[in-house]
């Protein structure tokens, strides 16, 4: 059944919801958090239509995303995407989300790859237990979220610990990584929104001192 069947025939048997939850997977090969095929369909591309349905039909609830994750190839080469843009993906799925108002769960699924390449394969971990570079992108998601000029502004989101966290952006020097703008600190929540002066193309990650772990760095637009 379609979700937005399933929503209008909820309401019109009176149902009383405490939340509502989708899976916003992407339905088309090529998809991603930001565009998607299917203007209708309610993916993660389409997470406002989501929300304005939702609220039309039982009220301001929560929303849950209770399921969402992109596949890598290897080992799935007819759905999966490499590594490095299963890394980019999360950045921007978790942005997506931190900007919608009314969302307050995302589930990463799964951790681990299922053995069968018929299963699912969109975990942090291959099946033989093997980080993926999506392991420290879901630790340290970053994202760039608007640029102004010669000016990029990045979020992301430290997510071990409590209350603010230390954080260092770097920029790509060549094969070293350099620090852009000195220490810097999260809001309590862990996340943070931050301006830095680099010019398209250039090569930024998030380093978090306190785990000494680096995330998968995202190219600026």
């Amino acid at each position: 059944m379609a979700p937005l069947d399933y929503m209008r025939g909820m309401r019109a048997a009176h149902a009383r919801l405490d939340a509502y939850a989708q899976n916003p997977y992407g339905v088309g090969r090529g998809e991603t958090p930001n565009k998607g095929s299917c203007s209708s369909c309610f993916t993660m591309a389409t997470l406002s239509t989501i929300r304005r349905e939702v609220t039309r039909n039982f009220g301001s609830k929560p929303l849950w995303l209770t399921e969402y994750g992109y596949q890598t190839n290897p080992p799935d080469r007819i759905l999966g995407v490499s590594q490095s843009l299963q890394a980019t993906y999360l950045g921007e799925a978790a942005l997506k989300v931190w900007r919608q108002r009314g969302a307050t769960m995302l589930i990463q699924f799964l951790v681990r790859d299922e053995p069968s390449v018929g299963g699912w394969q969109s975990g942090l971990f291959t099946a033989s237990g093997q980080p993926k570079l999506s392991y420290h992108a879901f630790a340290l998601p970053l994202a760039q979220s608007a640029r102004s000029g010669s000016r990029a502004v990045l979020w992301g989101q430290v997510r071990p610990g409590s209350g603010a966290r230390a954080y260092l952006l770097q920029r790509a020097a060549g094969n070293a990584w350099r620090t852009v703008g000195g220490a810097r600190r999260t809001t309590r929540s862990g996340a943070f929104t931050a301006s830095v002066t680099l010019p398209p193309g250039a090569r930024v990650r998030l380093f978090a001192p306190a785990i000494g772990w680096s995330g998968e760095p995202v190219t600026l637009h």
